[in-house]
């Protein structure tokens, strides 16, 4: 199994005051061995516990570690990242949660690093 941490960062973007359904934008650092590493995973689960539902459709190449995720306003959602290769997926990254909401008008975006 892979060992390795991933930093995530968690982008929040800026949406319709109107908008029933949020984007969140999340970003990650592989620090496995060269080579280990062929694709990554994106899970989603609305319990810090699980159960944990992957929302990749397709894998996610590694010169490509970011995923956009859209949810409903007004729910908590929690993310993980696997790192894969055909043999096996590592355990799941740190968790991010995000709880979508309606910005009020002229709001800044805001953009927060998680470690």
């Amino acid at each position: 199994m892979f060992r390795r941490f991933m930093q995530l960062i968690l982008s929040f973007l800026l949406f319709f005051q109107t908008a029933t359904v949020a984007p969140i934008t999340l970003a990650w650092d592989d620090s496995s061995p060269a080579g280990v590493t062929q694709w990554f995973n994106v899970y989603r689960a609305t319990d810090i516990n699980g159960p944990w539902v992957r929302v990749n459709g397709q894998n996610i190449p590694v010169d490509t570690p970011t995923y956009t995720d859209t949810v409903p306003v007004g729910q908590t959602y929690f993310w993980v990242v696997t790192a894969a290769n055909e043999d096996n997926e590592s355990d799941h990254s740190n968790t991010v949660t995000w709880r979508a909401v309606r910005p009020k008008p002229n709001a800044p975006i805001n953009n927060r690093k998680i470690n």
